[in-house]
């Protein structure tokens, strides 16, 4: 049976820079059309992504090329759009080769829209692969080792700010026991605009709770539940109820669809089990943040020697050893107790230091601009974690005597890589070297960099304009007193 394209794609045998000549069309998901292509300058078959959201753009009838806006008033979406994907685009080819995933070869802006060049890679889904050799579901370590070369190339991406936001199995070409992900080029980050609410460019299955909310921020969790459904649906042959399905209406409880692994009867571990629920946890900062994380909850390696447990001991000395084991664990359990107590407050404070040593020091060595966009995108964990939350303190009691806070605001000392509390700054000493960042209730973020000699506070608006641009206003003190301020716009 033929093939019938819509018929707003263009044409087979449409040639773009003189170079790429369409062949056929693979997909159309109502944000981007991809065609098969051959690169006559290369010899070699290619993938073409052009920009073309259905909903608000239409091709010219007479050249059956050019691509414009139906209204006027959606011009402004369709260059967002077209920014966005370039942006990617610039990213993507800055980072060839790389393995793992479908390489962007070359992009361009013609018949006033975008168009992205990417390697073709030929093969089937990782479960369809699978399928053909199992009859039965796979096991997890064969579906790890499958994906390995992905879930490698995501955490190098992610390093770089780069999320694919629509994985899928569709997504992952098998061939020979290589697999490639696909897809990149879609400004996936758009999504959630109305203008395409209409389209197929998230699947609902392998989409996690964020691609779905206006002005939320897509990470490396986004692509973390993806994987993770994938995963799921190799070792089970179940597929991963979408979000809506999983949350309660209004207040109601609702019980998770989802079943846990491990309730499954399958041969999965229960940490296992646990740490690939906790990748598909609906909420983005619950899930693993890296893949690394991921696998390495998953390795069995910790938990060799239990799997080893002789079972064909005799009745009564076995128990006779399990309530000494118990008595000991007791005393032990008491033991880190009183620890906890003691120490625990100190340990806190220093492990919360030793992680927001990394944070601080790549903050303090950034230009503005990516100070601003670190401040920005810190999740809400970390900025509790990392920074003063205001949101997550209780406002004082007014009707008391005293309106002093019980709570203490900290900086970071740049010289011994610790958290203080402003009574234990010490601006006498010949090296003063301080950080302090609030998150505060009218959704401002205020950092401050504080030495010897100057005081320099960058305060940035966290909510963007309508053309996703961040207000910055900027002072420096010198300790004559004296202030200069700055005020200027950031985008990235």
């Amino acid at each position: 049976m033929e093939k019938k394209n819509p018929k707003y794609v263009l044409r087979i045998g449409t040639m773009l820079q003189d170079r790429y000549r369409v062949d056929d069309v693979l997909d159309s998901n109502g944000m981007t059309i991809t065609y098969l292509a051959f690169d006559i300058f290369r010899e070699q078959k290619v993938v073409i992504k052009e920009l073309f959201p259905n909903s608000i753009v239409e091709r010219n009838q007479d050249d059956a090329l050019t691509v414009s806006c139906v209204r006027y008033i959606d011009e402004h979406d369709f260059y967002t759009l077209k920014e966005h994907m370039l942006k990617k685009a610039k990213a993507l080819i800055a980072l060839y080769p790389m393995e793992g995933i479908a390489n962007i070869l070359n992009f361009f802006e013609e018949n006033q829209t975008i168009y992205v060049i990417a390697e073709y890679a030929e093969g089937v889904s990782p479960l369809e692969f699978m399928q053909k050799i199992h009859s039965h579901p796979m096991q997890l370590k064969e579906i790890l080792k499958l994906l390995k070369p992905v879930m490698e190339a995501l955490d190098a991406l992610h390093k770089k700010g780069i999320v694919h936001g629509r994985i899928s199995p569709a997504m992952i070409r098998t061939k020979d026991k290589k697999v490639v992900l696909v897809g990149f080029g879609d400004p996936i980050e758009d999504a959630m605009l109305p203008i395409l609410e209409q389209a197929t460019v998230r699947i609902p299955e392998y989409s996690a709770l964020e691609q779905y909310m206006e002005n939320s921020t897509l990470g490396s969790e986004t692509d973390v539940y993806a994987v993770a459904a994938i995963i799921y649906e190799a070792v089970t042959r179940i597929t991963v109820a979408p979000f809506y399905d999983r949350i309660g209406d209004g207040n109601e409880e609702k019980e998770d669809p989802v079943v846990a692994l491990k309730d499954l009867n399958i041969g999965i571990m229960a940490y296992q089990s646990d740490a690939i629920m906790k990748a598909l946890n609906i909420y983005p900062q619950d899930r693993y943040d890296t893949f690394e994380e991921l696998v390495l909850a998953l390795s069995e390696t910790e938990f060799e020697e239990q799997s080893k447990i002789i079972m064909h001991r005799k009745p009564h000395s076995f128990a006779a050893k399990y309530k000494y084991i118990r008595k000991v664990r007791l005393v032990l359990i008491a033991g880190a107790i009183f620890i906890l107590l003691f120490f625990g407050p100190k340990a806190y404070r220093y492990f919360r230091s030793f992680d927001a040593k990394q944070f601080y020091t790549k903050l303090d060595e950034a230009n503005v601009y990516e100070q601003c966009r670190m401040v920005v995108q810190l999740s809400e964990s970390k900025r509790e974690k990392y920074a003063n939350d205001y949101n997550k303190i209780e406002e004082p009691d007014m009707s008391a005597n005293t309106i002093e806070p019980d709570y203490e605001i900290h900086y970071y000392d740049k010289v011994t890589k610790r958290f203080v509390t402003n009574e234990q700054m010490n601006m006498d000493a010949k090296i003063v070297r301080y950080i302090r960042l609030d998150y505060r209730r009218n959704n401002t973020a205020i950092l401050m960099f504080v030495d010897e000699n100057e005081v320099k506070q960058v305060t940035v608006n966290l909510k963007p304009d309508i053309f996703n641009v961040y207000s910055v206003e900027e002072s420096i003190t010198d300790k004559e007193g004296n202030t200069t301020y700055q005020s200027y716009k950031v985008e990235w």
